[in-house]
Parts: structure tokens; sequence; C-alpha cells
């Protein structure tokens, strides 16, 4: 089956329609396996190094969590090859789509021979509710009751609004108080499910060295290694790393923003260049529209974004703030809070947490500032080079140095290479479905190797064509057409161990 079966598909025209960027970005891969895709991700940089202040910033925000060893390994991974996955939350990850960007982005190195030690590197956002759509706030099915999928939360609904970085550490008292509310729940787990599941809270989670950190982010950062090494038990080799990018780069800034030479403090502070990039990057998804720079007081739940950064208030919920020029100084503002665009200032609210780097923070940092290659799913894949040239673009009118940047493909959260046969049918396959199938073989993983993007696209394609597509949108007999393209799915499928499929 040839992409352009999918692409020139008329049921999947307003798709298409709604990202126009998609078609030339899978048509780079088109002729070529998964296995060789993936060998892409960890080809050296072309350009000069990542920089050492990142490096350190790596070691010493991994060694803590995850041991010298491992920090070690991540800092030499990114040395060679600066490749990150950026786009996943913060969370235990479940989502199917976040779940399988690993073994597509990491297919090189978990199908690599011999021992040595290979690290696959995730900078996840933290800065979102523990209530988004993949779910921060506990666990979530691939099974779906009433278009929604099911979710297991480990924290009660009052938490819902908090941020991920700012959310408490869970603690045995509370995740056995949560467990007897999903027992007594409207929908039932199955025996499957239920079992694990419960691998999942006895076996990763409830653990001296995860119950002793003091802050949900860095559980998370142990949990997911955990989960990851039981998902792929014939590769011991590989170690999966989540640090919370948001704190990372608060970080990196404590150093930019004592250097008026860094990008980012240029962009902060010189008059002559913040107001192009404010211009630029208006209405560029994770960055602001106007309405954030001299406009209104803006609310909490806005829809006009946050200028630099999001503000923390008391209860930890995510808060964004406009940007004011009209007085003396620049000011970020949220109602009644202010904090001066200065460097002192800025330093001061990051390291207390006041300020959390925004999405265009982050990547700008990251990218333009620290050498690092940034991949993620079908939104990154458009933002991103939208951030990156409205960065570009600025400087260069502005008359400021321009970043070194080599553009590449930044899509990897894409394939959903595996599905759980269950007794509905086939379900895209998350850490509760793996789990319960006990993980990916390397048979499994090697099978998917030589897979092509239009072998496993279909599944992607049902599955975003009912997220994304409205009702009002769909043809008379939808659903038929949709399950036909279904069909057209060659990827691996697994079964719980404890049925028979």
């Amino acid at each position: 089956m040839a992409l352009d079966y999918f692409f020139t598909h008329p049921l999947l025209a307003p798709l298409w329609e709604k990202f126009a960027h998609l078609p030339p970005l899978l048509r780079h891969w088109d002729g070529q396996t998964l296995g060789q895709i993936a060998a892409g991700f960890v080809q050296p940089s072309t350009k000069p190094s990542v920089s050492t202040a990142f490096l350190d910033a790596v070691m010493t925000m991994t060694t803590p969590l995850l041991g010298q060893e491992t920090a070690l390994a991540l800092k030499n991974r990114l040395a060679s090859c600066p490749a990150v996955l950026s786009a996943n939350y913060h969370c235990v990850e479940c989502f199917p789509e976040m779940v399988q960007a690993l073994h597509f982005f990491g297919l090189h190195d978990l199908c690599a021979p011999g021992v040595e030690l290979r690290i696959i590197p995730v900078l996840s956002c933290g800065s979102v509710s523990l209530q988004s759509p993949t779910y921060p706030r506990g666990l979530s099915l691939s099974r779906h009751v009433h278009g929604h999928a099911l979710h297991l939360p480990f924290f009660s609904s009052a938490f819902q609004d908090v941020m991920v970085c700012q959310a408490q550490a869970l603690n045995a008292t509370m995740l056995q108080a949560m467990r007897q509310k999903w027992s007594k729940g409207e929908h039932p787990l199955c025996h499957w499910e239920q079992e694990a599941v419960d691998t999942i809270v006895d076996t990763h989670i409830l653990r001296p060295d995860i119950l002793d950190q003091s802050r949900f982010c860095q559980q998370v950062s142990r949990i997911n290694a955990s989960l990851c090494a039981a998902r792929y038990p014939e590769a011991k080799q590989v170690r999966v790393v989540y640090l919370e990018m948001e704190s990372l780069v608060a970080r990196l800034l404590g150093t930019s923003l004592g250097d008026d030479q860094s990008l980012m403090y240029r962009i902060f502070f010189d008059a002559n260049l913040r107001p192009h990039i404010l211009d630029h990057l208006a209405g560029v998804r994770g960055c602001w529209k106007t309405a954030a720079v001299n406009g209104p007081v803006l609310g909490r739940t806005g829809s006009a974004g946050t200028v630099f950064f999001w503000l923390a208030d008391d209860k930890g919920r995510r808060c964004p703030l406009r940007l004011t020029t009209s007085g003396p100084g620049a000011v970020l503002e949220y109602k009644d809070t202010q904090i001066p665009l200065q460097p002192q200032d800025l330093c001061q609210a990051l390291s207390t947490g006041q300020l959390i780097p925004s999405l265009f923070t982050v990547y700008t940092s990251l990218t333009l500032e620290h050498g690092l290659r940034c991949y993620g799913g079908i939104f990154l894949a458009d933002y991103l080079p939208a951030m990156i040239k409205g960065v570009l673009a600025a400087c260069s009118q502005a008359g400021v140095p321009i970043p070194t940047w080599t553009e590449h493909n930044p899509l990897a959260a894409l394939p959903l290479t595996v599905q759980l046969n269950t007794a509905d049918g086939l379900v895209p396959a998350g850490s509760v479905e793996l789990m319960a199938a006990g993980g990916l073989t390397r048979a499994h993983l090697h099978s998917m190797a030589t897979l092509s993007i239009a072998h496993v696209l279909p599944a992607s394609l049902v599955s975003w064509y009912q997220e994304y597509i409205p009702m009002d949108q769909r043809p008379a007999g939808w659903e038929k057409e949709l399950a036909r393209l279904a069909e057209h799915w060659q990827g691996v499928v697994v079964c719980p161990e404890s049925e028979t499929c």
C-alpha cells in the first residue's frame, strides 16, 4: 500500500486540510522501513555540538533520580547525538501514541546487539495540568467508555487543575484510597486489565525508592524508567530517561540570564529584538496572541497564550502572563502579580518555581541556544519549526547574530505500531495494555523494524479522524469506510498473557 492512497482518500480530505503539514513530512519516509527511519534519529549532529551547560544540567538533574551510571550514559548520548523526544507529558505514560513513540524513536537502540548501555532520552512537559488529555492525573486505558478513555486517577478531583510540575508526591495512603474507588466504579476492569493495573501500582509505584521522592515529577522519572524496563524485557541494555523539561530549562536560564550575549537574554531584554520576537511569534501555537502584549487582563483559562513564562499561583495552577511596556519598564503581569522583566527578578521567580518557562522559551532555549534536535507528534511538527523560523526572522530584522539551526523532520510520536487483541477487537496498546501482554520481545521489535509507515499509518489515521474531525464534517457511511481503512494496518499484534487470542 502506497502512502498516496491515504493522502488522496476522499474520507481523509478534512484530516489533511486540518494537518496540511503532515503529508510532506510523511513522504520523507516513503520507501524506508521503520528501522531505517529510526536509525536516522540517532545520527550525529551536523552542527556545533550540544552546549556544555546543557550537558552539565542534565548530569546534575539525572544523577539523584536515576543514578550516576545512567546520568553519565545520558550525557554521553546527548553529546554525540543531541536528539530527544520532547512532546510527551511528564506523567506515568499511558497514552498509546506517546508510549509507542518510545519504540519508534528508540527502535535502533532497542534492536541493537550487545550489552553497551544505551539511552532513549525524553524531555517531557510538566506545565500541563493533571487533567490534561494524556491524563497525568493517573492511569489511562485504551478501552473507551462513552467515547472517552477509561481513567484511573491517582489524585482526587480537587487537584485536577494543578500543574504536573507543582503536584505533590504520591503516597501509599492516597494511592490505596484511590484504588478502592476504582473497584467501585461503574465500569469495572476485566481480568487482564485488573492484573496489569495491579502490577503497575504494586511493582512499579508502591516501592520505597518511588515513595521516598519529595515531588510527583521525581517519582514519574523513576516510575517510567521501571515501566520501560519491563516493557522491553529483552533489551536490557536500554534505559529510558524522562526529565521534566521546564525544570531543566529553568536551570539553563539561570546561566543565560547572566550573559548579555546569550540568545535568551537578548530575546527577553534587547529593546530592539524583543518587539520583533513578539510580532513574529504572535499566533503561533505554544506562544501568545497579540492580546497578551499590552492588552487587557488575562483570565486563567483564556486562549491568548502567555508571554515567555507561565505563573504558578498559590494552588499550583497555570496562569498566563501578559507583557506590559507602557510604564517605566517592561513587566509580566497576572492580575495583582507583577514581575519586572529584569534578569534578577526572573532568576528569583524561576528559582522559587513561581515562573515556569513556556513552550516558546523551552524550545528556543533547547534548540537555538543549546543545540538539541527536538522530536514530537503531529502538533509539534508544525509549531516547532514555526517557532524557530520566527526567532530567526526576528533576529535577522533586528540585526542581531542569527543562531545556527539545521532544519530536520521533527515528527516521531506518530505511528501506532502495536495493538492488543481483546474481546472487543484490536485496540492501540498503551502502558496498561503492554503490561498485560508482558511487553515487547526482541522478535516483536525486529518485526516492527521491517515495516513501512504505510503499514502502520492506518491505525493512527483512524484515531486522528475520530478525535479531530467533527461529526458534521463526516459523510454518510463514514464508520464503514474508516473500518475499511483500518484493515490496511499491518503492525504487531499482542495478546494479554492471561487470555487466549
